[in-house]
């Protein structure tokens, strides 16, 4: 993961130069860097849309517990692999 290791304590943020899109009823992440883009599909979009300096991993789980059926376990796991294959396209970087 850019920019460090990945935990629920961690803050996630877009890199620079990467853009969240809104096209309809679909977000995009766009890497103007390398011309690529990435759909990350309904949760996933959800997950950046809770993408914020001052929230932690551990943030986006609990608010995506409160809004979804999901387990706290289950939904940190998929939270934090999400992030971690986000890490790995180089689109976020992680801080703490």
């Amino acid at each position: 993961m850019a920019g460090g290791s990945l935990s629920l304590d961690s803050i996630v943020v877009l890199r620079e130069g990467v853009a969240a899109l809104q096209f309809d009823d679909d977000l995009m992440l766009v890497d103007a860097a390398s011309d690529r883009y990435h759909a990350p599909g309904s949760t996933g979009s959800r997950i950046i849309a809770l993408l914020d300096p001052a929230r932690t991993v551990r943030d986006i789980v609990a608010a995506l517990c409160a809004e979804y059926d999901v387990g706290a376990d289950d939904c940190a796991a998929d939270v934090l692999a999400f992030l971690f294959t986000l890490g790995e396209a180089n689109l976020v970087v992680a801080r703490g």
